[in-house]
């Protein structure tokens, strides 16, 4: 067997002279829960039951139980989007949800504004039309009726 240097023993070295060297340094056996059950039972038995005394289910599961009821109590028409967003993720809390309606009810609040401005506009600009007391239409009367006008008005008053 040849002597080498250990200036000479790089890693390109090692894969062109003993590839299946590397190959099986390279492989790392795979770890599941299963291979250390077999191979550390002890070590998985410790990690189970302080699991099992670190984690108390039931007053997690008390406390989702109370987020829900109170985003349920926030329940009202037009927020059902939000509502049910935020009882399927639990990251939500009720202050989120009620920072959302509020946000929900400005922009509609907001949306009503602007609509009924804009038919403000409109009633008023139709109104315009209906003040010169001919329903809006443009004054086209000849001079004979402007004149059968002006006598009607007189006889109203009592003029002559």
């Amino acid at each position: 067997m040849p002597m080498y240097k250990d200036t000479d023993i790089t890693a390109q070295f090692m894969q062109e002279t003993f590839p299946a060297v590397v190959a099986e340094l390279q492989t790392e056996p795979e770890v599941t829960a299963e291979s250390l059950r077999v191979s550390h039972p002890e070590i998985v038995a410790g990690f189970v039951a302080e699991g099992e005394t670190s984690v108390d289910a039931s007053a997690a599961v008390e406390a989702e139980r109370a987020r829900v009821m109170a985003i349920s109590a926030l329940s009202k028409p037009g927020a059902e989007a939000i509502i049910d967003a935020a009882l399927g993720d639990t990251s939500v809390s009720v202050n989120d949800v009620k920072v959302s309606l509020y946000d929900h009810d400005e922009n509609t609040r907001a949306d009503s504004h602007a609509s009924h401005k804009k038919d403000g506009e409109k009633l008023a600009d139709d109104l315009k039309g209906l003040a010169n007391g001919n329903d809006g239409e443009a004054e086209t009367k000849t001079p004979a009726q402007k004149a059968h006008a002006l006598a009607m008005k007189k006889t109203k008053k009592g003029e002559k």
